[in-house]
């Protein structure tokens, strides 16, 4: 666990960000850079049964980790809809608070 985001769900969440934005930047990584939405979408169903299986054999260290597979791959749909313009990561946190 990174020690300046523990217990630090601001933080935690912005260094998610940030490592997405740069991932999918032009200095990141090119597999990241030509996914879509529609190329990784089987992927969050993958990562949501995995994370369901976690949750199912309740080893919490599994579950903490497919968690983590699910906020990635959340973030990274969020952050492709914002490069569109079609919305802003914000947004997508902020209507499901409201």
């Amino acid at each position: 666990m990174h020690d300046t985001c523990m217990n630090n769900p601001e933080s935690a969440f912005k260094r998610l960000y940030d490592i997405v934005t740069t991932l999918r930047g032009p200095e990141g990584c090119p597999w990241d850079r030509e996914q879509t939405p529609n190329s990784i979408r089987g992927n969050l169903i993958e990562e949501a049964y995995e994370c369901v299986e976690a949750v199912n054999e309740g080893a919490i260290p599994h579950i903490r980790e497919e968690i983590g597979d699910v906020f990635l791959l959340a973030t990274m749909f969020a952050v492709m809809y914002e490069e569109q313009g079609a919305f802003a990561v914000a947004d997508s946190l902020d209507s499901i608070s409201d």
